[in-house]
C-alpha cells in the first residue's frame, strides 16, 4: 500500500483498473453532451490509448481543461488597486499607467484606483489528470489558474475542491465517485460568492513569484495592465458573441433575425440589418457626402468607422469613398496642390516665394502658378503677364482720365458699400454645422434646409436636425423665429444701393403712383369681386390689393409692410407676426 492508504496502481486488480478506465469514459462523454454546444467549457488534451489484458500498461492519461464561466448577468465594476509606492504609477495624482489607463488616488491616499464595468469575466480554468486509480480511490490531479484570481484566492479554490472530494468518499463509505462535473457546477453557481466577489470585482498586482500556499495555483506572469487588457478584450468579444448568436430587431426597419445578419456600429452602439445600414451608406456615398456617413438612428452623431464600410459595401462603392475622402480632405490643405500630369496630390514646397512642387509619383517638378514646368531662376510667365495687364489697364484709365476725383469718390463708395455687404453678411448669416457653409434665412420657419450639403439645421440653435421633433424636444427652440433672431426683413433691403447694384433707378414717385392707381382701378373695373382684396396702406393710405388671399399686403407706394387681417404695421421680420398662439392668420378668404 502506498503512503495514507492509498493504493499504488500495481496494486490494484486489473478488473479495478478497468472499472475505473471505464468510469472515466463516461464521464468524459457525459461532460461533452452536458455542455455540447457551449464552446470552450471541456477540452480534451488527451485520451488513454488502452491497456493490456493484465491491465498494467497504458498509453497515457485522461487529461482534461475545465472552463468555469464568471458571468454576473448585468454590468459589474471592477475595481483595479495599485500600491502607491509602485512605480508604474508615479508620485502624482491623476497618474497615467503605460496602457493609458487613466488612474487617481484613493480617500485614504495610501492606493491608485480605476474603475471600469464589465458583464463576462475571463474563466476559472482546471486542468485535471485523472489517474488509473481515479475514481476509486483517489481524486483527480489538478491545477487551478485565472488571471484576475491571486494566489490566495485561487489556494481557496483548491480547499474547496478537496473537501468536496472528502465529503462525497466519506458519503460513499471510502469509495470515491465522479466529481469533475460536481465541482464545474458547484464554482459556475458559488465562485463569486467563495471569493467574495458577488456584487464588485476587485484587481491589484502581485509577484509572479511570491509564496503560493499550494502548488497545484498556477500564477500567469501578467502585469497590472495586461490584465487590465486582457479583462477588456474578454468581456468585449463575449459580449460580441452574444449580440451576434441572439434575435435581434432592427431599429430601423423592425425585422427580427440572427445577430450575425446586424451590423453593430462601435461608437455608439446603435445596430441594425445589414440590407438597412447598407442603403443608407450607399445613398450617402453616391452623393458624395463622404465626410458625414453618421449612424442613421435619429439624433445619433456617431461615425460609421471605414472598416464598418468596407465589410457592408461594394468594392466599386467602398473605392469611391475612399478617394472622394482623401480628395476632400487633400483640398481643405492649402499647401497640397495637383499634379498638372498624373494628376495626384502633391505637397507644395515650404518656401511660398518658390512657387515649387515636385510630384514624387512622376518625378515632375512643376510651377504652382502656371502649372508648367518649373522656371526656376526665371520670372513666371502668367505673373509677368497678370502685372503686365494690370499696368497697362491702370495706364489706359490714366490716360483717358477716368482717375478723377469722382472716381475715387466712386471707388471710396464701393469699397464702404463692399463693407456693408459684409457686415450684413456677418450678420445676417450662419455657418450650417455639418459643411460651414454660409446660410442667409428668407422665411418661414426654424427648420432651414442648406443649400450645399443639403443638410437640414435649427436656425435657432443652429446644430443639425432631422425632422420636427427637435422643435418639440427643445423648449428652447420655436419653430418660427423668436424675438432675439434675425432675418431678412423689407426694411433691410433699403440699405443696397440701387446704382452699385446695377438696378434701373425707379420713375419719380408721382409718376408711380399714377401709374399704379391706375392699373388698380383698372383691375377693380375688369374684376369687381376684388373689393374684398382691396385694402389701403396703414401708412401712406394708398390703395392696394391682396394677392392669393396673402393677409401681407406689401404698399407699392412707401414699400410699407402691413397686415390685412388685423389693419396694423408690420415691423421686423414678416414670419414673427404670422408665428405663435392668437396670431394672425397669413392666408384667410
Amino acid at each position: 500500500m502506498a503512503v495514507g492508504g492509498v493504493p499504488e496502481l500495481s496494486e490494484l486488480t486489473a478488473a479495478g483498473i478497468d472499472e475505473n478506465r471505464e468510469e472515466q469514459e463516461q464521464e468524459i462523454e457525459v461532460l461533452l453532451s452536458i455542455y455540447e454546444g457551449q464552446d470552450s467549457r471541456v477540452e480534451i488534451l488527451s485520451r488513454s490509448g488502452g491497456s493490456g489484458e493484465d491491465g498494467a500498461s497504458y498509453d497515457q492519461q485522461n487529461m482534461l481543461k475545465l472552463y468555469v464561466p464568471v458571468v454576473y448577468g448585468n454590468k459589474v465594476p471592477v475595481d483595479v488597486f495599485l500600491p502607491l509606492e509602485s512605480e508604474s504609477t508615479g508620485a502624482t495624482n491623476g497618474v497615467t499607467s503605460p496602457s493609458g489607463v487613466q488612474l487617481a488616488r484613493s480617500d485614504s491616499g495610501q492606493r491608485v484606483i480605476w474603475n471600469f464595468p464589465v458583464t463576462f469575466l475571463p474563466p476559472l480554468v482546471i486542468q485535471a489528470s485523472l489517474p488509473p486509480t481515479y475514481p476509486s480511490h483517489t481524486a483527480p490531479d489538478y491545477v487551478v489558474t485565472c488571471p484576475w484570481l491571486s494566489p490566495a484566492q485561487l489556494s481557496l479554490v483548491c480547499r474547496e475542491l478537496d473537501g468536496q472530494w472528502e465529503k462525497m468518499k466519506e458519503d460513499g463509505g471510502g469509495r470515491g465517485m465522479s466529481i469533475l462535473f460536481t465541482w464545474m457546477d458547484w464554482l459556475t453557481e458559488n465562485l463569486t460568492r467563495l471569493i467574495g466577489y458577488e456584487d464588485h470585482v476587485y484587481v491589484s498586482a502581485y509577484e509572479v513569484d511570491q509564496d503560493v500556499d499550494d502548488c497545484r495555483v498556477i500564477v500567469e506572469p501578467m502585469d497590472l495592465n495586461d490584465i487590465i487588457t486582457h479583462l477588456m478584450r474578454f468581456n468585449r468579444a463575449e459580449e460580441l458573441r452574444q449580440f451576434y448568436n441572439d434575435i435581434q430587431c432592427c431599429e430601423i426597419c423592425y425585422e427580427e433575425g440572427q445577430g450575425s445578419k446586424f451590423v453593430l456600429i462601435p461608437e455608439c452602439g446603435h445596430f441594425m440589418c445589414r440590407e438597412c445600414l447598407t442603403a443608407h451608406c450607399e445613398l450617402l456615398v453616391k452623393e458624395g457626402n463622404v465626410l458625414n456617413i453618421l449612424c442613421p438612428m435619429s439624433e445619433c452623431k456617431s461615425h460609421i468607422p471605414a472598416f464598418v464600410l468596407k465589410e457592408i459595401l461594394s468594392k466599386e462603392d467602398f473605392d469611391r469613398f475612399d478617394s472622394l475622402s482623401l480628395q476632400k480632405a487633400l483640398n481643405v490643405m492649402s499647401d497640397v496642390t495637383w499634379c498638372p500630369r498624373c494628376n495626384k496630390p502633391v505637397i507644395c514646397e515650404p518656401e511660398q516665394n518658390l512657387s515649387l512642387a515636385i510630384c514624387l509619383n512622376c518625378m515632375f517638378t512643376f510651377c504652382t502658378m502656371c502649372m508648367e514646368r518649373s522656371h526656376q531662376g526665371e520670372e513666371c510667365e502668367k505673373a509677368r503677364t497678370e502685372r503686365e495687364k494690370q499696368a497697362a489697364d491702370s495706364e489706359l484709365r490714366r490716360m483717358k482720365g477716368e482717375v478723377t476725383i469722382g472716381m475715387r469718390k466712386r471707388e471710396r463708395e464701393k469699397k464702404l458699400e463692399n463693407k456693408r455687404s459684409d457686415n450684413y453678411i456677418l450678420e445676417m448669416t450662419k455657418n450650417c454645422p455639418l459643411c460651414k457653409s454660409p446660410i442667409m434665412k428668407t422665411g418661414g420657419c426654424n427648420k432651414v434646409t442648406c443649400g450645399s450639403c443639403s443638410g437640414y439645421m435649427c436656425w435657432v440653435c443652429v446644430r443639425p436636425i432631422r425632422g420636427y421633433d427637435h422643435f418639440a424636444n427643445n423648449p428652447a427652440c420655436n419653430t418660427f423665429t423668436i424675438e432675439q433672431d434675425r432675418m431678412i426683413d423689407n426694411q433691410d433691403l433699403a440699405q443696397f444701393n440701387f446704382d452699385y447694384m446695377h438696378i434701373p433707378v425707379p420713375p419719380p414717385r408721382r409718376e408711380r403712383v399714377r401709374n399704379q392707381g391706375n392699373e388698380i382701378k383698372d383691375r377693380l373695373a375688369a374684376n369687381p369681386g376684388l373689393k374684398n382684396d382691396l385694402a389701403y396702406c396703414v401708412t401712406c393710405r394708398q390703395p392696394n390689393l391682396r394677392e392669393n388671399q396673402n393677409n401681407h399686403v406689401r404698399c407699392w407706394s412707401c414699400k410699407a409692410s402691413f397686415c390685412m387681417h388685423c389693419n396694423s404695421k408690420i415691423s421686423g421680420p414678416v414670419g414673427r407676426h404670422y408665428a405663435g398662439q392668437g396670431s394672425c392668420p397669413q392666408h384667410s378668404s
